[in-house]
């Protein structure tokens, strides 16, 4: 135990008092339990009294038993006496568990597999005794799930025990996994409800033959198809495989997740789809008009989740920018859109998609290093503009959380609510060109005033981790006004610059009605974060005069008719010194002060010896 140090003691360590050790579980007697029979009749008189409505009266039990049988007697009396439904039961959960299988290639960026099985994680359990041997051993329901490696000695036994449950096959990468699997499983085509083959596309192109044989196949009551490829980028684009996908060939599809495809863009291939992801593809045949495109689209009723990624919308359409089509096509049942695209073709495909109130949109676009510090719009170019000609989200959402995050990986902004969430990407890597490109973080922080402006933004988080973020006072003066009803705002600079200056300088700067009319110009006006109650700041430097400017913003907010703030989180990072006394010369001269306008105060400065 750590010492603490005082007289007074630690509180983390005072839960017993007194230094007195609390009794150990395994130190006390064992519980009392019954002999088997009078469990069992206890048992059923209580579920007999639950059926009927009725408080089991406890002098009508069996007597307790003075058993003398010790803790693990009793735990193996009674598990032997379990119902074979409920130790199946516990079977599975166990397996679920204790699952360590290595699923990363089965995952994407931006495709997660449905919650999968147990595999045979649950095999050892045979070894237990032969009774649950020989109750796993009848159980098709245990064996439905068949992870397929490179020998087929396991894949053989699992058909057979399955007998003719549905299956859910995963392919795992091993050469020779397709070439020596798919003759067995054949067969069993008819059987066959999940089919997850990730890495089709690996060095090992001679499995390809094997595949396609197997799904070339008809599946009658295939669910899902699963091709996913974590891996993949616009460096290692090859070519397309192509197989059947009509109604016809899998009739019961209703998941269907593709990379590297062409897929016939058909009524017949995705309207009776739940889950379409489609990575790295393309359609079959000469690209689709606009008209065309979205027809076919708009036969997907049943659509729940659509992700078209990585440029599809641009390969699959002739003249994306055209919008020949003025049709606006509903999507009912969607909850989930992720678009991957340039950013015309994803305000083209925004301007005739109609979201539901509660489905959530995701838009990645990627600008190229050549054109990326010279275009006007950032997030704006993404999202297609109203009849008035501004820039405008087709999509009934009104977010209260707010998010803005801009590092090496790109620039971000999203927004939203208990049901939906809107989230608009620019990723500063993986273009055409294969090159970084650094965006305009002023810019873009306006933008996110623009576009969400009218939400009722409660929280705000802003995260800044790469450089060419500076700001001015004036930005993040229009930025706080577009939200009035913001209540926690948090601003986290990890390297680089200080955004607090700014930020204190435009709650102290545009607080009088005078500034705010340079600042916004006419129109309605009000106090920047009227309703702010919670302040958090992080920032990579200390600069002397901020705690000051910080005492100022607080007591003109104490002296109007404004909520107080209720707390005041502040995290420094800097280095022993110069910086470090300037830090402590301020806590001792605002400290107080700052306590005072502040119900929790909590101001932490990190040092690190350079």
């Amino acid at each position: 135990m750590a010492n603490c140090g005082g007289g007074g003691g630690c509180a983390k360590h005072s839960v017993n008092g007194g230094g007195r050790r609390p009794q150990r579980a395994w130190n006390r007697p064992p519980a009392i339990a019954l002999p088997p029979r009078r469990a069992r009749a206890r048992d059923r008189m209580i579920e007999s009294s639950r059926k009927h409505g009725q408080r089991p009266h406890l002098a009508s039990l069996p007597p307790h038993h003075d058993s003398t049988l010790t803790g693990n007697a009793v735990t193996h009396e009674l598990i032997h006496h379990l119902p074979n439904e409920l130790l199946l039961e516990i079977f599975a959960q166990y397996s679920l568990d204790n699952n360590r299988r290595d699923l990363t290639h089965l995952r994407s960026t931006f495709y997660e597999p449905a919650t999968l099985g147990y595999g045979s994680s649950w095999a050892p359990l045979m070894l237990v005794c032969r009774f649950w041997r020989e109750l796993i051993l009848v159980t098709p329901s245990l064996w439905q799930e068949i992870d397929i490696y490179g020998q087929t000695q396991w894949l053989e036994l699992a058909l057979l025990r399955s007998n003719e449950a549905p299956l859910t096959l995963i392919f795992h990468p091993g050469r020779g996994a397709a070439r020596m699997a798919v003759p067995l499983v054949l067969p069993h085509a008819h059987r066959i409800r999940r089919l997850i083959i990730p890495g089709l596309y690996t060095p090992q192109l001679i499995e390809l033959l094997w595949f396609l044989r197997l799904l070339r196949t008809p599946m009658a009551n295939l669910h899902e198809l699963a091709m996913p490829h974590p891996y993949l980028n616009s460096r290692t684009r090859r070519g397309y495989a192509v197989f059947p996908l009509s109604d016809q060939h899998l009739p019961a599809l209703r998941v269907l997740c593709l990379s590297r495809t062409a897929i016939p863009w058909t009524p017949a291939t995705i309207s009776r789809l739940q889950r379409l992801v489609l990575q790295y593809c393309d359609v079959k045949g000469s690209p689709l008009s606009d008209h065309r495109f979205l027809h076919v689209l708009e036969t997907c009723e049943g659509l729940q989740e659509l992700q078209l990624l990585n440029g599809f919308i641009s390969l699959a359409t002739e003249v994306p920018l055209s919008g020949g089509s003025k049709h606006r096509i509903n999507l009912p049942r969607l909850r989930k859109l992720v678009l991957d695209d340039e950013p015309p073709a994803t305000a083209w495909f925004l301007s005739f998609v109609q979201l539901p109130a509660c489905a959530s949109l995701h838009v990645t676009a990627y600008l190229t290093a050549a054109t990326a510090p010279t275009v006007y719009e950032l997030f704006a170019s993404l999202v297609p503009r109203n009849p008035t000609g501004q820039h405008a989200i087709q999509m009934p959402l009104l977010g209260t959380r707010g998010r803005i995050q801009y590092d090496e990986l790109g620039f971000h902004i999203e927004v939203s609510s208990e049901e939906a969430k809107l989230i608009l990407k620019l990723s500063s890597h993986d273009g055409p060109d294969g090159l970084a490109w650094n965006a305009d973080f002023a810019r873009g922080i306006t933008e996110f005033s623009h576009l969400f402006a009218g939400h009722p933004l409660e929280e705000l988080t802003i995260g800044v981790a790469h450089f060419g973020a500076a700001t001015s006072p004036k930005i993040w003066g229009r930025l706080l006004f577009a939200f009035p009803e913001l209540r926690v705002l948090e601003v986290h600079a990890a390297i680089y610059d200080s955004h607090s200056a700014p930020l204190l300088h435009a709650l102290t700067d545009y607080s009088s009605t005078a500034d705010l009319l340079a600042m916004v110009g006419e129109g309605p006006r009000h106090p920047l974060c009227p309703q702010l109650c919670v302040l958090r700041l992080e920032d990579p430097s200390f600069e002397q005069g901020l705690l000051g400017l910080l005492l100022s913003y607080l007591t003109w907010h104490a002296s109007v008719p404004l909520p107080p703030l209720e707390s005041l989180r502040w995290h420094f990072q800097g280095t022993e010194g110069r910086e470090e006394r300037a830090y402590q010369d301020d806590i001792e001269l605002y400290g107080e002060k700052l306590k005072a306008l502040v119900k929790d105060v909590v101001i932490l400065y990190d040092a690190s010896v350079l």
